[in-house]
C-alpha cells in the first residue's frame, strides 16, 4: 500500500489531528504554485526532505500518514515525481490513516 505523507508544525498538526476526518485546507503557497492542500510520498527519512520539498525545516515537526487512493494531481515539471496536492480542502477518512505524530 503505497502511503502519502503530510508535514506541518505542531499547531497546524494539533488542528488537523484532532479531527475524525483529517482535513487539510487548499491555500495558496508562495511561488507559483497552485492553490492546494499539498502532500509527498517521500518519507521522514529521506535526505535533504525540507530542500526537496521547498519548506521550512519548522514544517518538519509532525507528519500525518494516510493510504495512497491516487486522488490527488502532481504538482507540475519533475518535482510531480514526489509532490502532490488537492486544489480544494482534502478529506481523510479514519479508515485511510496510517499514523501521525512528531517526525
Amino acid at each position: 500500500m503505497a502511503q502519502i505523507y503530510h508535514y506541518t508544525n505542531r499547531s497546524s498538526f494539533n488542528v488537523i489531528h484532532s479531527q475524525q476526518t483529517w482535513t487539510f485546507l487548499a491555500s495558496r503557497p508562495p511561488g507559483e504554485h497552485p492553490m492546494g492542500a499539498y502532500f509527498t510520498n517521500l518519507d521522514r527519512d529521506t535526505p535533504l526532505l525540507a530542500r526537496k520539498l521547498g519548506i521550512p525545516r519548522e514544517k518538519l515537526e509532525f507528519v500525518l500518514c494516510f493510504a495512497d487512493v491516487h486522488d490527488l494531481r502532481p504538482l507540475r515539471g519533475d518535482r510531480g515525481r514526489f509532490i502532490f496536492y488537492s486544489p480544494v480542502d482534502y478529506g481523510v477518512e479514519p479508515a485511510r490513516q496510517i499514523g501521525a505524530g512528531p517526525t
